[in-house]
């Protein structure tokens, strides 16, 4: 589809959002400027000194949300050893209490995927890092078009669910140790779209916005956090260029400068 994409001749730009063909259609782009959004996985980094509710309410909400289906959803949770085992379970109980059925009904939680393969991908996903170790705290059952919301940890990671996008209602569980291991699992990834911490310390969140390699960092709100009012976009395998009405209008125009010299007499 990439090259089916490319901006149309006459046209300074275009934006475009999802990361297969992110390759084609900058190639195709040539010299026109291309505003690309390519997806993220979103690490969040759950500190010993965090609201735990908080960060509970936050990471379910930003997880499952939309199916799981928004480019900044939580995926990657990194919590600190201390609270891990507390936080893992509560997250797997809240996350088996959804309730799974038509998007229309306003008592759904969960709904289906875009198509019935993407399920079956993230399906297989699943199935092979629980073939490989990794643990089932919930979910991982397909009904069709629908994935039971899941949660999962020991997840290897050189396994897509870890490393790619999986654009599911899917959420990863890992302890950590210290601060700097958690952003360097955190930037393992090629995406770097949003990050998220939370803590109670400004020095940890002043690090985390210097350190995590990502286009927004977010502190005590999970991931799954925008505003229009702020640059929206990532870096590497993210995209291109930033989104929202003033940054998206600035980049897809052109400076153009007048000169105006008065006559002579």
């Amino acid at each position: 589809m990439g090259p089916r994409c490319s901006p149309t001749p006459g046209r300074p730009g275009q934006l475009y959002g999802g990361y297969r063909g992110r390759r084609e259609i900058r190639a195709a782009a040539g010299l026109r400027p291309v505003l690309l959004e390519l997806g993220g996985n979103s690490a969040n980094l759950i500190c010993a000194d965090a609201d735990i509710p908080l960060a509970l309410r936050e990471c379910l909400t930003g997880g499952f949300s939309n199916n799981g289906q928004s480019c900044n959803s939580v995926q990657r949770i990194l919590v600190h050893r201390d609270v891990h085992d507390e936080f893992a379970q509560a997250l797997a109980i809240q996350a088996a209490g959804l309730r799974l059925g038509d998007p229309m009904d306003d008592r759904t939680d969960i709904g289906p995927l875009i198509h019935q393969s993407a399920a079956v991908r993230v399906e297989a996903a699943i199935a092979e890092a629980v073939a490989k170790g990794a643990t089932l705290h919930t979910g991982g059952t397909r009904h069709g078009a629908v994935i039971a919301p899941t949660v999962l940890s020991n997840v290897g990671h050189d396994l897509p669910l870890y490393c790619a996008e999986v654009f599911a209602p899917v959420v990863l569980v890992e302890p950590f140790d210290s601060l700097g291991e958690a952003i360097d699992a955190a930037n393992s990834t090629p995406f770097a779209l949003q990050a998220a911490v939370f803590t109670k310390s400004l020095a940890t969140a002043a690090r985390c916005f210097r350190e995590l390699r990502a286009g927004s960092v977010i502190v005590n709100r999970s991931s799954n956090f925008r505003l229009d009012q702020l640059p929206y976009g990532g870096i590497g395998d993210s995209g291109i260029g930033r989104e929202g009405p003033l940054y998206a209008v600035e980049a897809m125009s052109y400076l153009k400068s007048l000169v105006m010299v008065p006559g002579e007499g």
